[in-house]
């Protein structure tokens, strides 16, 4: 039982840091695109 729920809380905490991952990925990507839209204009 209590081996089962270790199991479940790592995968949420791994699905939780892998969407931050990619949040901060796109807010970056979208930045770097944003700031470089500023120089070109």
């Amino acid at each position: 039982m209590s081996h089962h729920l270790t199991t479940e809380a790592r995968d949420k905490t791994a699905m939780t840091s892998l969407r931050s991952l990619a949040v901060l990925d796109l807010l970056v990507k979208y930045t770097c695109a944003h700031q470089a839209e500023r120089v070109s204009s």
